[in-house]
């Protein structure tokens, strides 16, 4: 059976990693129809799609082919020439044999009789990615859920100082305030949790809009993987990003983030807004714990350790650490930026 290299080759892993795709997101999110609502899959197909290259070019002699959503984000990827192969060319630096498994081949691709459905394949992907999105591959869950996606990241809880410009942060409010008439409402009072997932939620209120293209231009560069790179050590990717917006009343109840959603950066673009209550002793609790905790605090408990979420940056494993706002007792509208970013290879 083929195996997961011992070593994973980090150039290659960077390189494809730091593809700057924002342009092919919007195109995939355009053909998707997912503008204006938030979409898991949508959101995790760069990843995915990069995962899918990864294991291509790690194993040159093994027959990968790609499920349909991701064949057609090779495709859309592919259309635009020139920076395709801008982009080959920058991979093919740390793999230059195995360059040529980027190409599409000229057959159709998204033929969904052409996906390899072969287990070897299947067994390959769940012992590299053991939380990877068997929901964008069309395959059957890949294994019981971890508490914890990615061991390489460790806990993250810091300001990530450089990562929005104070220029970058008047684009995103200008553009928030536009899409704030698009917004979706979030109200919940139950308690989950779910091993697919890798996620616990409690009662929560709170509302969200969709990226436009000042933030899909600046969550898909490469620009904040590379220096969440240099802080952590950890190479991810972007998958989901959102405006948040917080209104009287508003509240999180104690969560954790998602499986693709392995670290969360807030940013502060408006108004003023409530510290983001981070249960650091928490980290290890199973699913299950915090859920009953929860439930026997009204969805906040305390305990936490209070982080105030300003204009710089503020970089988190949300993932890992359950955390959570309280109701906001203030009149004034507040706006945050939300960008989550995964780790490629765990």
């Amino acid at each position: 059976m083929t195996t997961p290299p011992a070593v994973v080759d980090t150039a290659v892993v960077k390189r494809l990693a730091w593809l700057d795709l924002s342009s092919v997101q919007q195109r995939y999110e355009r053909r998707e129809g997912a503008e204006l609502k938030y979409d898991y899959v949508v959101s995790n197909i760069g990843l995915e799609y990069r995962r899918f290259l990864f294991l291509r070019l790690m194993y040159p002699d093994l027959d990968i082919a790609p499920p349909p959503r991701i064949a057609a984000y090779w495709r859309l990827h592919a259309a635009d020439r020139v920076a395709f192969d801008a982009d080959r060319a920058a991979v093919a630096v740390a793999t230059p044999s195995s360059a040529d498994r980027l190409v599409p081949p000229s057959g159709p691709v998204d033929d969904p009789a052409s996906f390899s459905k072969d287990s070897t394949v299947r067994d390959l992907y769940a012992a590299t990615f053991p939380c990877g999105s068997a929901e964008v591959w069309g395959w059957p869950d890949l294994m019981p859920g971890h508490r914890n996606s990615a061991p390489s990241l460790g806990l993250v809880h810091r300001r990530l100082a450089g990562a929005i410009d104070d220029c970058t942060r008047a684009r995103l409010l200008t553009e928030a305030r536009q899409r704030r008439a698009m917004i979706t409402e979030w109200h919940d009072d139950g308690y989950y949790c779910s091993a697919r997932r890798g996620t616990v939620n409690s009662p929560m209120r709170s509302c969200s809009a969709t990226p436009g293209q000042v933030l899909l231009d600046v969550h898909w560069s490469d620009a904040i993987p590379r220096l969440i790179a240099a802080e952590t050590g950890v190479v991810v990717v972007p998958t989901a990003a959102s405006y948040l917006y917080y209104r009287s009343g508003d509240f999180l109840g104690i969560h954790t983030d998602g499986y693709a959603l392995e670290l969360t950066l807030l940013t502060l673009l408006s108004g003023a807004v409530e510290p983001l209550d981070c249960h650091l002793h928490l980290a290890d609790a199973s699913l299950e714990e915090i859920k009953a905790l929860a439930e026997t605090a009204g969805g906040l408990p305390a305990g936490g350790t209070p982080f105030g979420i300003s204009t710089e940056p503020f970089l988190l494993s949300g993932q890992r650490i359950p955390h959570q706002r309280g109701p906001r007792d203030r009149d004034e509208e507040t706006v945050v930026l939300c960008q989550n970013y995964a780790v490629l290879v765990p």
